[in-house]
């Protein structure tokens, strides 16, 4: 049967320099820069620098107090101009919980993405099918899901440890706590519905658009609440006047330049991953065809087959794997020659462009969260601190009634007024 080219069968094809089987050295340098460079900068985050070596010890000290709550956030203060809680607090991250999901996640995504590129065919793992991680995750990993899932959620517990510590006794720390705890939940969200890309139509084609729309929703409400709440707090500590202390919660010169350089990386990481994302294509046309001159051919199809390819696919087919001669097709049973004369699959793909949209990918993700867990907890737990530590100081003598009114309440809605009356 005459065979031809369908049009826009496939990328590779129309852009023969688009597909690759495997990445040059200058494509593997990029990558490695674009995995390890992220986490560089957020080891000069003050969760790293000047206090690697304290972390064992912090560690073991902050052992077992995830549910310590506010109890120790204003006693830092050392008097010197707000110097004093900002580093005992960039300190203490160092014993956050949240920093064993994130090791987690480099040493989990930074191999994996490594050994798939050096498989012996790249474009037949899920880096041949897909520019993002929940896609690999979703569509050809089921084991992918599940750690993804059980990370997520222990990042998501693992923050609400650090929201606790948040004084909740003022208006201005309960606000920050609810911004923060909804940002921190905002993850599991993001975990309900890793990207399935499968053909469907009628009820599961709508919840495929529910699920998707409340991964999208978590990861935005989560990065957003999260980096922006303390943000647009401190923002208003500036705008207070100077006489009020307010001014000495900002970071010093130096610490401002690095929360600039790591939100600077967060978002150029993010704009690449939007601006660069791979577009998936999970179809595998290649694993049906059994004869090595069909598989060779794709995608050069039968004339009347070509209508049936309704959009580009993102790859080439090749027979690999064969471990029988000709002799051998000829005597051996057909169904001993089907197992053993090889398989069809995906050669040639988007390679570089899926690789490159999910090193961007962990890139942005790895740095936002990083951020959070260095700078933005901590400055919302020197704010709030800081709230209720004026506030104790205005009411006067009733303070320290409502305060200990406070410790023996579950939820803290008690605060004290000008007269020194308690009010919930």
């Amino acid at each position: 049967m005459a065979r031809e080219t369908c049009a826009r069968a496939s990328l590779c094809l129309e852009d023969p320099s688009a597909c690759e089987e495997a990445l040059d050295a200058g494509g593997v340098i990029l990558v490695l820069l674009m995995l390890l460079l992220p986490i560089a900068v957020a080891c000069g985050s003050p969760c790293f620098e000047d206090r690697l070596r304290r972390l064992l010890r912090l560690m073991l000290h902050r052992f077992g107090r995830c549910n310590g709550g506010a109890e120790n956030t204003a006693a830092d203060d050392d008097g010197h101009g707000g110097r004093g809680p900002r580093r005992a607090l960039a300190g203490r991250c160092l014993a956050s919980g949240a920093l064993v999901p994130l090791l987690t996640v480099i040493l989990a995504v930074v191999p994996t993405v490594l050994m798939l590129l050096a498989a012996p065919a790249p474009c037949a793992t899920g880096l041949g099918g897909c520019g993002s991680i929940s896609c690999v995750c979703g569509s050809y990993y089921s084991q992918g899901y599940v750690f993804m899932f059980s990370t997520l959620l222990l990042l998501a517990y693992s923050l609400l440890c650090e929201v606790a510590r948040i004084d909740g006794s003022t208006m201005r720390g309960r606000r920050l706590r609810l911004a923060m705890a909804a940002g921190s939940l905002g993850t599991l969200l993001t975990a309900v519905f890793p990207e399935h890309l499968e053909r469907g139509d009628g009820n599961y084609a709508a919840a495929f658009t529910a699920a998707y729309t409340l991964h999208q929703l978590g990861l935005g409400a989560a990065c957003l609440l999260s980096v922006a709440a303390p943000a647009v707090a401190l923002w208003a500590e500036a705008r207070r006047p100077t006489g009020s202390g307010g001014r000495a919660l900002l970071p010093s010169p130096l610490e401002t330049r690095g929360r600039t350089l790591h939100l600077t990386a967060a978002a150029v990481a993010s704009a690449a991953f939007l601006l660069l994302r791979g577009t998936a294509d999970v179809s595998d046309y290649c694993a049906p065809l059994t004869r090595p001159a069909e598989c060779d051919a794709w995608p050069s199809l039968p004339p009347h087959a070509c209508r049936h390819v309704s959009r580009p696919r993102h790859y080439t087919c090749a027979f690999s794997n064969s471990s029988l001669s000709a002799d051998d097709l000829l005597l051996m049973p057909p169904g001993y020659v089907a197992k053993h004369a090889g398989e069809c699959r995906k050669a040639r793909c988007t390679l570089f462009r899926n690789v490159r949209s999910i090193a961007a990918e962990f890139a942005a993700l790895l740095l936002l969260c990083t951020y959070v867990v260095s700078h933005g907890l901590p400055d919302a737990q020197r704010i709030a601190a800081a709230a209720a530590a004026a506030d104790r100081a205005d009411g006067g003598g009733g303070a320290s009634v409502c305060g200990a009114e406070r410790e023996g309440t579950t939820r803290p809605l008690v605060m004290a007024t000008e007269n020194g009356v308690c009010r919930g």
